[in-house]
């Protein structure tokens, strides 16, 4: 299953590929950051947890000792979170990156679990939250492949 659909599991998966990988490569232990693991939580992984064992091998070759930071993480962890005011999105769009379509959708998915997750999961309180219907909010999930609980 994608991994985006295992957020819980997230932590302790990260946990585990740090721990095999730093005994594979013969690494000093490491740790990551609190913010690091902050950012991992909110990216939208595409892949499964093979995607995650690559990413933290690829972090313990090329980052500095120490716990791992967020800045050692690729750009594309930065992009996903909400910027003040879009001004990652209107880049993104601008310079060719992404296309308009790409960028509401980003957005809509981004209010829609924030709205969410304030409301619990609760649907129907987070159509409220977003001054919408259940109906409506159930539609955008479906189109933007959020799930209906975490």
């Amino acid at each position: 299953p994608p991994l985006r659909d295992r957020c819980d599991d997230l932590p302790s998966l990260m946990q585990h590929f740090l721990k095999a990988k730093t005994a594979d490569l013969g690494c000093a232990e490491r740790t990551f950051a609190p913010a690091t693991i902050e950012l991992m939580k909110r990216y939208r992984w595409p892949g499964n947890v093979r995607e995650l064992e690559n990413l933290i091998e690829r972090l313990l070759v090329f980052s500095a000792p120490g716990p791992i930071q967020p800045d050692e993480l690729p750009a594309a962890f930065g992009r996903d979170l909400p910027q003040p005011g879009g001004a990652n999105a209107r880049t993104d769009v601008l310079s060719g990156e992404k296309t308009l379509g790409e960028a509401v959708d980003e957005f809509e998915r981004t209010l829609i679990e924030e709205a969410l997750q304030q409301a619990d999961f609760n649907q129907t309180r987070a159509a409220d939250l977003l001054g919408t219907t259940r109906r409506i909010l159930k539609y955008r999930m479906d189109k933007l492949e959020i799930p209906d609980s975490r």
